[in-house]
């Protein structure tokens, strides 16, 4: 081989060696390159999501202050109803118990006997609205008298007789609705039937006094002359009830 070959030769083996020894240039990637979401972004609106891992306790140190926000409305919209089982019972110290009387709708305290006691009722029935003439043998009744609620009936009956012969006969109704005679009264000025008994006072003549216990709910006078003469019975008649 000639020297010029070898040269040739050398030259290049040399020179294969030094871009041997040359580091090489990165070649361009054409695979894509994979990224794993480690942030949780959110594909749809790219925002980053937070995501718990384990237990999270939260706690709250001190005292939280609370503003209202707004109008705030406490109320009962239209009207309550209360509904109290029965009678209520009032129980005051040394004072009885206390009940609403149902008929005046009122209770009211005795001051003096530390008790309660309803306003008195009082009612005057007119036994007949005009002057009754009654014959001998004759018999007349009265008005109807409704006693309910009371407990006394006072009578004043008035006529142009003084006899004891002109009779005053008390009839109330029994359980059964049917009228009895419960007892009599006359005119006679000696024995005049009073109220005041025991004391000095005498009815006048033409008049017929008494009283007597509310024993039923409704009664009737029935007034008969056996005086053997005409008897009339005046309209200033009545009849008194209290409680």
């Amino acid at each position: 081989m000639k020297a010029r070959q070898w040269f040739l030769l050398a030259a290049s083996c040399a020179i294969a060696t030094v871009f041997s020894t040359v580091p090489g240039q990165a070649q361009a990637r054409t695979t894509p390159v994979e990224v794993t979401n480690l942030l949780g972004i959110d594909p749809n609106n790219n925002t980053v999501k937070a995501q718990q891992l384990g237990a999270w306790t939260v706690s709250l140190s001190g005292t939280a202050a609370v503003t209202q926000s707004g109008s705030w409305s406490v109320g009962i919209t239209g009207t309550p109803n209360m509904n109290v089982a029965n009678t209520p019972n009032v129980n005051v110290a040394n004072i009885p118990m206390v009940k609403i009387d149902s008929a005046t709708n009122t209770v009211k305290i005795d001051s003096n006997a530390n008790t309660v006691k309803t306003p008195t009722q009082r009612n005057m029935v007119q036994l007949w609205t005009t002057n009754q003439t009654v014959n001998n043998g004759g018999i007349i009744f009265s008005a109807w008298i409704s006693a309910s609620g009371y407990k006394e009936m006072r009578f004043v009956i008035r006529s142009s007789s003084s006899s004891e012969n002109l009779l005053v006969h008390i009839i109330p109704t029994s359980p059964t609705g049917s009228g009895y005679y419960l007892g009599r009264a006359n005119f006679a000025a000696a024995s005049g039937s009073s109220f005041a008994t025991g004391g000095n006072w005498v009815a006048e003549g033409g008049t017929c006094v008494f009283s007597m216990p509310v024993v039923a709910d409704l009664y009737v006078l029935q007034l008969k002359n056996n005086t053997g003469g005409t008897v009339t019975v005046y309209d200033s008649s009545w009849a008194y009830l209290v409680n």
